[in-house]
C-alpha cells in the first residue's frame, strides 16, 4: 500500500494469514464469544452462515457495492459500510436498505463527513472529529472496534458514535495504525494475489 497525501491506497495483497479453513478449535473458540467480526478482506465467506449460528456477527463490506453485500446481509447483525461518495442525503435509505435484507445495527462512515448508525428504531449522525491526518490506514477498523465495544456494553447509538469517533481520530494521528512510521517494501505479485 501506499501513503498519498494521508489517505491508504492498497495496491494488492495476496492470501496470506487470511487464506484458510477454521478448524474444529476454532469453532469451539469461537462458541464463547460475545460476537464474531470477519469483512469483505477476510476471504471467510462460505463460513458466514455458520459463525452467525454461534454469536452475533459483525461485518465490514467496505466499498463493496450492493449486489455483494445482499447474501451476506442475512446473516449479519452489525453491518459497517464505507460510502465515501455517497451523498450524505442518501444514507437514511442505504441504511433501511441494509435493515430490510436482515442487518440489526448499520454503520456507515463517510471521512471527514463523519458517521450514521441506526438500531432500526433510529438514525443518529455523528460528525467526524477534528484531527490532523497522518494517515488513515486503521481508521476504519478503529471506528468499528470502538463502535462494537461501546454497544456491547449497552451504551446508546450516540455515546458509541461519539466514542467510535474520537477512537478512529486517534488512530489516523500515527503512521499506518502502529503508531510508528514503517518503510514500505517494494510490491511483488503474489502467486496466490487476490485483490480486485
Amino acid at each position: 500500500m501506499r501513503n498519498v497525501e494521508g489517505e491508504r491506497v492498497f495496491q494488492g495483497a495476496s492470501n496470506g494469514v487470511v487464506a484458510f479453513d477454521p478448524s474444529a478449535a476454532d469453532y469451539e473458540f469461537m462458541a464463547g464469544a460475545a460476537l464474531i467480526h470477519s469483512g469483505d478482506s477476510s476471504f471467510m465467506g462460505e463460513h458466514l452462515e455458520r459463525f452467525a449460528a454461534i454469536a452475533p456477527l459483525s461485518f465490514d463490506f467496505s466499498i463493496k457495492p450492493t449486489e455483494y453485500c445482499s447474501p451476506i446481509l442475512p446473516h449479519v447483525s452489525y453491518a459497517t459500510f464505507s460510502r465515501p461518495e455517497m451523498d450524505p442525503a442518501q444514507v437514511p435509505d442505504f441504511i433501511d436498505w441494509a435493515h430490510s435484507r436482515g442487518a440489526k445495527y448499520v454503520l456507515v462512515t463517510k471521512g471527514m463527513a463523519g458517521s450514521w448508525v441506526s438500531d432500526r428504531t433510529r438514525i443518529h449522525h455523528e460528525p467526524a472529529v477534528p484531527t490532523q491526518v497522518l494517515d488513515t490506514l486503521g481508521a476504519g477498523d478503529s471506528f468499528i472496534a470502538a463502535m462494537l465495544m461501546s454497544l456491547l456494553r449497552g451504551e446508546s447509538l450516540a455515546e458509541s458514535a461519539a466514542f467510535a469517533a474520537q477512537f478512529a481520530a486517534q488512530s489516523c494521528r500515527g503512521y499506518g495504525a502502529f503508531g510508528y512510521e514503517a518503510a514500505a517494501a517494494e510490491m511483488t505479485l503474489a502467486a496466490d494475489h487476490r485483490y480486485e
